[in-house]
């Protein structure tokens, strides 16, 4: 693929992430199906971002301490049910 194709790409992502939260933030309490579908792409931007910079940069840099990287969200899922269901109500 061309350099070009993938920065645009990349550009178009990044602006309607923005795009969303930015909308988000201005809208009156979201209804319950907009707020489970906010808290999934806020969810896409944590695992986007900390996959690009955080676990690449430390798997290459420090083996094995990528790992938290990964078991927090894990363990939110698992364990934390109503920390996520207070998250959505918000």
């Amino acid at each position: 693929m061309s350099p070009w194709i993938v920065g645009a790409a990349l550009g178009i992502y990044a602006a309607v992430l923005f795009a969303v939260g930015w909308w988000a933030q201005r809208r009156p309490v979201p209804k319950s199906g907009e707020a489970s579908l906010l808290a999934a792409l806020a969810l896409g931007v944590y695992c986007t971002s900390w996959t690009f910079y955080g676990a690449v940069g430390t798997a290459t840099r420090s083996g094995w301490d990528y790992l938290p990287i990964y078991l927090g969200p894990v363990l939110i899922f698992l364990c934390g049910r109503g920390v996520i269901r207070k998250t959505v109500a918000l």
